[in-house]
């Protein structure tokens, strides 16, 4: 009876997950509504100086890209005329997990659960309408990284 009940919620959550990750990849490429994206500032390296640019930031600073992708998409067929709206949240002060370059399958598996909870904990402190797609935005002192490792 266990074995059963415990195959049962196993499968159900498998559903669950299935379904949810197929709803979620069509609302946001079937270019039927606007897709709410939202672009969430982390300061990498804890510099006064990041934290200065990051405090700069207006959501103006990101229209190039509404208008970037209007017109793209425009040329390929999208009857949108607002197929993506770029959106900016207030500064997270946790950056994200980090992904080590020689990381194994397991591990890889272990961040991208790390990730999905970083996620859902910075979003679910949003009062306003949450973003569908969350760009979380590592900005760096051009000071003590000239450049990235990536």
């Amino acid at each position: 009876m266990w074995r059963t009940i415990r195959i049962s919620l196993l499968l159900l959550t498998l559903l669950v997950v299935a379904f949810s990750a197929w709803f979620d990849q069509h609302h946001t490429t079937s270019w039927e509504h606007t897709v709410w994206v939202g672009v969430v500032p982390v300061n990498a390296d804890g510099s006064a100086a990041t934290a200065r640019y990051i405090d700069d930031l207006r959501e103006a600073d990101f229209a190039p890209i509404n208008e970037f992708i209007a017109r793209e998409a425009q040329r390929y067929g999208v009857r949108l005329t607002e197929p993506v709206n770029v959106r900016l949240y207030a500064p997270v002060h946790a950056a994200p997990p980090v992904l080590e370059p020689t990381a194994g399958a397991l591990t890889r598996v272990l961040w991208s659960l790390k990730l999905r909870h970083y996620r859902w904990q910075t979003l679910r402190s949003i009062t306003r309408s949450r973003p569908q797609i969350a760009l979380f935005v590592l900005y760096h002192d051009p000071a003590h990284a000239a450049v990235l490792p990536h």
